[in-house]
């Protein structure tokens, strides 16, 4: 979501090491995205001091910058009216069966959070990173 690509509002705490972290590793696979997010999250500076604001980790993968003929053959379809019904139809799937599997078991569940712009499907152990490390001092 091209709206909500700083993510400090997703710190657990002012402690939280762990998410800075892991914003400062991301491998973009979409050329663009990569450096809205390295701009966006300019804050995790106050976390890692001699972190800089581009990609420097290779996977031997290059990014892609988006101007192929899949990504036109893309937004023909699902631009517009089109993609938001499909968006939409996708969504409320989705939204469904997660709450179906967090009534279900829900301590297997706990890390999960789904809005419209944040879906994230992992046990979050970020709380536990951060007792271990600031415990040591």
């Amino acid at each position: 979501d091209r709206n909500n690509q700083n993510l400090e509002s997703l710190l657990l705490h002012k402690r939280d090491i762990y998410l800075p972290y892991w914003i400062a590793h991301l491998v973009p696979i979409y050329l663009h995205a990569g450096a809205l997010i390295y701009s966006q999250n300019l804050w995790i500076q106050n976390y890692l001091p001699n972190w800089s604001p581009q990609q420097h980790i290779s996977l031997g993968i290059h990014p892609s910058e988006g101007r192929g003929l899949f990504r036109k053959i893309i937004e023909i379809c699902f631009y517009g009216w089109i993609g938001d019904f499909f968006e939409y139809c996708i969504q409320k799937i989705w939204s469904l069966r997660i709450r179906y599997l967090i009534a279900k078991k829900p301590e297997l569940h706990r890390g999960v959070l789904y809005t419209e712009s944040i879906l994230k499907f992992h046990n979050d152990k970020r709380n536990q990173y951060s007792e271990l490390i600031f415990s040591r001092r």
